[in-house]
């Protein structure tokens, strides 16, 4: 009778620390592409913003803008927009949070398939400071990519030093 309960006991005893080093091991390791680190934001009104289309300039960095027909705080269908190789994916629905509103995207890089979540938010707490514009961009490099809203409007943005075409090369779906 003994060894059966030590058997027992010893069996949820290994179970347990299974499952912490697993616990730990996963939150030890961040998941690529995670959220908080990837992304930054940059409040200024850049020249051209008002344009459909066009190429830009951030911070002495040049890129292709384009105008995408996705309003900022209005129900979104589920879209994938492909522009200058970079493939950006927006979720369906509204957004709407309790304390404001989210526009989702994941975006990949033709150099990595693994999707990197970008989200341009609208507090609606009081006292909240929310910037128009807001431009995210990517610490992804070669080519960066970015979303900015701008009048409630969404401009995608892919840096210019790497795919030379023209500002045309888009693809809605």
């Amino acid at each position: 009778m003994k060894i059966s309960h030590l058997s027992i006991i010893g069996g949820v005893g290994i179970a347990i620390v299974g499952v912490a080093l697993i616990f730990l091991i996963q939150t030890a390791s961040p998941a690529k592409n995670a959220d908080v680190s990837y992304w930054y934001a940059v409040f200024d009104k850049y020249e051209g913003i008002e344009q459909d289309s066009a190429i830009i300039t951030i911070r002495n960095q040049s890129y292709y803008m384009i105008t995408v027909p996705i309003k900022f705080g209005e129900y979104i269908n589920e879209s994938t927009i492909q522009f200058h190789n970079v493939t950006f994916s927006f979720t369906k629905g509204s957004g709407y949070t309790p304390a404001g509103y989210i526009l989702e995207s994941y975006v990949i890089f033709p150099d990595d398939p693994v999707p990197y979540r970008a989200a341009l938010g609208e507090s609606s707490l009081p006292g909240a400071q929310n910037h128009d514009p807001t431009t995210i961009l990517s610490v992804h490099t070669k080519p960066q990519a970015g979303l900015t809203r701008y009048h409630n409007q969404i401009k995608l943005l892919v840096s210019a030093d790497v795919n030379p075409s023209d500002s045309t090369n888009k693809h809605f779906s």
